[in-house]
């Protein structure tokens, strides 16, 4: 073998890097190095469709924080309340997208704070159906296009104050008015929100009246543990009773602001998650001394061209073809995970350590 086809078979590497230099690019080496990691709590194990709901308190001030929780626990639908976003948020709207997700909202006019707003996995199809504002809370209303679920409202009512006072009876009359619009409908039906009715106590006079109404129109307020830092219950998810659209007991999180989240798990199926196809090579299963081999018995080194336009070609075709033979090009379908750009390993064990902490 002469001495050029030695210092080929020493750099041989070098060269089939530089051939594929240009499609390389978007080629895995290997497909096991390619999956994502995983951060957040084991909770997509199930196959239902998980919603959550929040009175965030401003997402506008919160907004990585938010994404950070969103991400963590890898929602379907994030029902959030008072946002406090305006329709000239534009930089806390773009701080709030984040790969893998859509979010609509309605700002809130006429009084400060307010807001509401829906995150949803981009795989979902979800349309603004009805938007409003009342004297004594706002709403928003969304379908959600999957077979056995439907989204309806979402629904925020200020509590009573000397910037809104606006009495429980008021809210129950014109509360009882959308139920009558919304309750007969063929869709199965789930409200969430804040209502600022402490739903945990069978002696509030305020609660009584809700309960009432509720059972009136035969719906069903799920939420059974404090949601709020003072231990009062004051976010529900309310559905028909005939409706089963609940899988399992309904529970809460960890604080978000002075509200926590309140997890549901419904039964509606998850829709599959957006797919992407990656090509790669599994260069790690290459025996190396074939390689050099097939290399070396190869035209490149036994006859090469001596025009250089020649010699280049065959130099290509060469690397292509015994590369193609020892680690042909493969696809794969891989999920398209949701992640943030800033999260690394530091602040994913700092995150398994809090978790580790909140247990004990």
């Amino acid at each position: 073998m002469n001495h050029e086809c030695c210092i080929f078979h020493h750099s041989w590497l070098c060269y089939v890097m530089l051939c594929l230099s240009s499609d390389l690019s978007s080629v895995s080496t290997d497909s096991s190095d390619s999956s994502p990691g995983d951060s957040g709590p084991s909770n997509r194990s199930t196959s239902k469709l998980l919603l959550y709901c929040l009175n965030a308190r401003s997402l506008r001030n919160n907004s990585a924080a938010f994404i950070d929780l969103l991400l963590e626990y890898k929602a379907d639908l994030f029902a959030v309340n008072e946002t406090w976003l305006t329709h000239n948020d534009t930089s806390a709207l773009v701080e709030l997208s984040t790969a893998g997700y859509n979010l609509l909202h309605r700002p809130l006019s006429n009084l400060r704070g307010g807001g509401t707003a829906l995150f949803f996995r981009d795989c979902l199809d979800v349309t603004r159906v009805n938007s409003s504002e009342e004297s004594s809370f706002e709403f928003s209303e969304w379908l959600v296009s999957t077979p056995t679920v439907r989204l309806r409202v979402i629904v925020y009512r200020p509590p009573y104050s000397h910037t809104h006072p606006v009495t429980i009876s008021t809210f129950i009359t014109e509360f009882a008015n959308l139920l009558e619009s919304v309750v007969l409908l063929n869709e199965q039906l789930l409200i969430c929100g804040d209502f600022s009715i402490h739903v945990n106590s069978s002696n509030d006079d305020n609660a009584i009246k809700f309960k009432d109404l509720l059972e009136s129109t035969s719906l069903v307020q799920h939420v059974t543990e404090p949601t709020h830092e003072h231990g009062n219950t004051l976010d529900s998810i309310i559905t028909r009773s005939s409706d089963g659209i609940i899988a399992a007991p309904l529970h809460v999180g960890t604080l978000f602001s002075d509200h926590a989240v309140v997890i549901c798990h419904s039964t509606a199926e998850r829709p599959k998650s957006t797919a992407k196809q990656i090509i790669y090579r599994k260069l790690k299963s290459i025996d190396m001394n074939r390689f050099i081999d097939d290399i070396g018995t190869s035209l490149l080194c036994l006859n090469p061209p001596e025009d250089l336009d020649a010699l280049v070609n065959c130099y290509n075709s060469t690397l292509s073809s015994v590369l193609n033979q020892h680690a042909p090009l493969q696809s794969h379908s891989i999920p398209i995970r949701s992640c943030a750009p800033w999260f690394n390993d530091d602040i994913k064990n700092g995150k398994r350590e809090k978790r580790k902490a909140e247990q004990h």
